[in-house]
This record gives structure tokens, C-alpha cells and sequence, in this order.
């Protein structure tokens, strides 16, 4: 557990794959150092 914000470290998971242009729907979820979580669905377009 970190004990000041200089002990916070950043990690990424992430799944990927190459997808065709178009406009899709994705989900982001962030967990920060107490547990707490918190879901955003966004709308974002590729081109």
C-alpha cells in the first residue's frame, strides 16, 4: 500500500486488437490505491 504519492506507481492493463475505422464503444475502468473503482463508458471514432 502506498503511503504518500511518491510510492504510487502506475499500472497499465489493456487489451488490443486492430480493428477497422469506424466509431465503437468502449469501457474504461480505474481502480485507485484504496480499492475504489470506477467505470466510463465512452463513444470514440477511428480512423
Amino acid at each position: 500500500m502506498a503511503e504518500n504519492k511518491k510510492d504510487v506507481e502506475l499500472i497499465w492493463h489493456g487489451k488490443y486488437a486492430k480493428i477497422e475505422g469506424g466509431e465503437y464503444g468502449i469501457i474504461v475502468r480505474v481502480v485507485d490505491v484504496f480499492g475504489n473503482n470506477t467505470n466510463k463508458a465512452l463513444k470514440v471514432k477511428v480512423r
